[in-house]
């Protein structure tokens, strides 16, 4: 249900990407700048949500030895969770259930992501995310600020500036 609602809510990409709504002015109140983040936040989620996953696709394919840590680290837990999740491993008295096997499998993911870097592939992904969403919220032109005289006239002359050639 949630995927579909989001691939229901995508912005137009031309709209997304569109020249004519940066504007990049200096607001009069700092409460401006607090609104049109939070106006193209909920506007452009779907849009910002794909864009992460894209830059996902791009760190893992980026680093090969993360992207065999993930598919070990995915097989691993798949056969744990799915098809190994009723057997018990018994040895004398000590017995082995899904619980503990889960444990065991953390620590042995988190080591296998430890070395195979992939506390740099994720702090790259955060950063990369945060900061395409940042910038493109700070100077994109909110649907609600399009409607202002002050906004408006701000876009069409910046606009025509970047029309002029």
């Amino acid at each position: 249900h949630w995927p579909a609602e989001r691939m229901s809510n995508i912005r137009s990409w031309s709209t997304f990407f569109s020249w004519q709504r940066v504007g990049m002015v200096r607001p009069a109140r700092p409460s401006t700048v607090g609104t049109r983040v939070r106006s193209n936040l909920l506007h452009y989620t779907s849009n910002y949500i794909i864009i992460c996953l894209v830059l996902s696709v791009y760190c893992v394919i980026t680093q090969p030895l993360f992207l065999v840590s993930l598919v070990i680290a995915a097989l691993a837990w798949t056969y744990n969770l799915k098809w190994a999740r009723d057997v018990e491993l018994a040895s004398g008295k000590l017995i082995i259930g899904l619980r503990e096997r889960s444990a065991a499998l953390a620590v042995l993911t988190l080591v296998l992501f430890y070395f195979s870097s992939a506390e740099q592939a994720i702090f790259w992904l955060f950063g990369a995310c945060v900061v395409c969403i940042a910038v493109h919220a700070l100077i994109h032109i909110s649907e609600a600020e399009r409607g202002s005289d002050f906004f408006s006239s701000m876009s069409d002359t910046l606009s025509g500036v970047l029309n002029t050639e």
